[in-house]
């Protein structure tokens, strides 16, 4: 295929995978209502809804940002993209050194990390309507909390297993090859939290214990010596 035809191809095919995509998702919609015993919208509902949405006004919240008013072309183009690189009507088109599993799940992360951005920005509950609990854990970094807090093969707790019983932070530290960003972190983060008047005692009593102004056992009686009211 010479490089015309092939430009051709792929034009063809980007046009064609746009105007038939509604056709899938009604497709899909008939099947599933039909396995529910119900008769279902027509596999022609999707277009009839774009119809109508064509015709509206954009509704936008008066505090959302431009990342929320660029998601939707941004979503459209890396569908648009992911469907042109792999081969429909033909192959050798433009397009096809892409066409590999990483530059899809590439171009499938990049839209859902801008939806799930969209839908935080404008800071309302309608946002969060279509959220997902996979989703909250994976942005707020959760698998990492758990590997640090409960396995002994992460660096910062197997530093808080060897303070514990006893060794010197700097003895801990000059027997590794990696770093253990706990301890640069802590200290930061008592910094900026009293910079804000923040009270974070158990950031405060890791960075003592690292830091060699207080022990293990004083840390944590310092802790459990804190007056009781309600914490953040």
């Amino acid at each position: 295929m010479n490089i015309a035809s092939g430009i051709v191809f792929q034009v063809l095919q980007s046009v064609l995978v746009v105007l038939i995509a509604p056709l899938m998702l009604g497709w899909v919609n008939q099947c599933r209502a039909w396995l529910q015993n119900k008769s279902g919208a027509g596999v022609w509902q999707p277009y009839q809804v774009l119809n109508k949405l064509f015709h509206k006004d954009a509704v936008l919240a008066h505090n959302a940002s431009p990342l929320f008013r660029v998601t939707p072309y941004i979503l459209f183009g890396c569908m648009w993209l992911a469907v042109g690189i792999v081969p429909v009507l033909a192959t050798s088109l433009p397009f096809a050194p892409a066409a590999d599993v990483i530059a899809l799940v590439g171009l499938f992360a990049l839209a859902r990390v801008f939806i799930s951005l969209a839908g935080m920005d404008v800071g309302t509950s309608f946002g969060t309507l279509g959220a997902r609990r996979e989703t909250l854990a994976g942005l707020s970094g959760l698998g990492d909390l758990i590997l640090t807090c409960g396995s002994p093969q992460s660096r910062n707790m197997s530093l808080g297993i060897e303070l514990g019983k006893g060794h010197s932070l700097k003895d801990v530290l000059a027997k590794r090859l990696s770093v253990t960003e706990g301890v640069y972190t802590a200290g930061a983060l008592v910094e900026m939290a009293a910079a804000r008047g923040i009270d974070v005692p158990i950031a405060q009593a890791v960075h003592a214990v690292i830091s060699g102004l207080a022990t293990v056992d004083e840390a944590i009686e310092a802790l459990l010596a804190r007056p009781l009211r309600a914490e953040v």
